[in-house]
């Protein structure tokens, strides 16, 4: 792991030198998060969330977490296509001591930074507009700082999946183009057939099933269920935890896979 400290600074370097991006990053979610959600409230004031009635903001923060790094992930998987183009992918190769791991961890760490900075920005939002619709009662209370935490941590743990994600797509298609074009219609996809939105009852039977194992779904019931302090150990959460664990499992072994078969140098041909 010796150079792994050294990418993951020069993974950030390279973020936080294009940091209009990462504010750009964040209008996809903030526009959900205050003009649709307030465009709603009128109509869609709370959300029926097992038998509990949920203020609509507060149903949907989670899953804008879950969008966010959804969109940060893609930037990471993007960079692998960067560092071929440049001729950055074939110096870390001829760079001795430079594993795959070490490359692939300092992607991860970077963008998973990234939405962490993302989540709070999103975070203090919604703890402004919560505080402004009477949603919360003061800004600075044990409710709020336990909300802001969990937050927190709902942003590191999507990070790490949808970025195991992202690059496992990356390294399958191999292609910037193909690449950018199928993220950019999975985005739509992952959100609209997800429970991000609306819950699961709410979709079309036809429809539901896919949403069930859509990997946000996964993410966002597992998250709203913890904002919302419900039982993390009934079947259902339960097997959404495995889902998760299963998924993650799976990114990690097909970059395993990669890494075994040296495949990632044939990936700079």
């Amino acid at each position: 792991m010796s150079k792994l400290i050294p990418l993951t600074e020069r993974e950030l370097r390279i973020r936080f030198k294009a940091f209009s991006n990462i504010i750009l990053q964040l209008i996809y979610p903030v526009v959900f998060m205050v003009i649709l959600t307030r465009s709603l409230e009128n109509l869609v004031k709370t959300i029926n969330y097992y038998e509990l009635e949920i203020p609509y903001l507060l149903f949907v923060f989670p899953g804008i977490i879950i969008i966010t790094t959804l969109i940060s992930a893609a930037m990471t998987g993007v960079s692998l296509f960067i560092d071929k183009r440049e001729g950055m992918m074939m110096e870390l190769i001829i760079a001795p001591k430079t594993s795959f791991l070490e490359y692939i961890s300092s992607k991860i760490i970077s963008s998973t930074t990234i939405s962490f900075l993302q989540t709070v920005i999103i975070s203090l939002l919604f703890i402004y507009l919560a505080i402004s619709t009477g949603l919360l009662n003061a800004m600075f209370s044990l409710y709020t700082l336990v909300l802001f935490l969990k937050a927190i941590i709902i942003g590191l743990f999507s990070s790490i999946l949808l970025n195991f994600l992202s690059i496992s797509l990356a390294i399958l298609i191999r292609s910037e183009e193909a690449f950018s074009a199928l993220f950019s219609i999975m985005i739509f996809l992952l959100t609209y057939m997800s429970s991000v939105l609306y819950p699961l009852n709410a979709l079309p039977s036809d429809i539901r099933g896919l949403a069930f194992f859509n990997p946000v779904t996964v993410i966002t019931e597992i998250s709203r269920r913890t904002i919302l302090n419900l039982d993390l150990l009934n079947p259902e959460t339960s097997f959404y935890i495995l889902l998760y664990v299963c998924y993650l499992m799976f990114f990690m072994l097909i970059q395993t896979i990669v890494e075994k078969k040296w495949a990632w140098r044939l990936y700079v041909d």
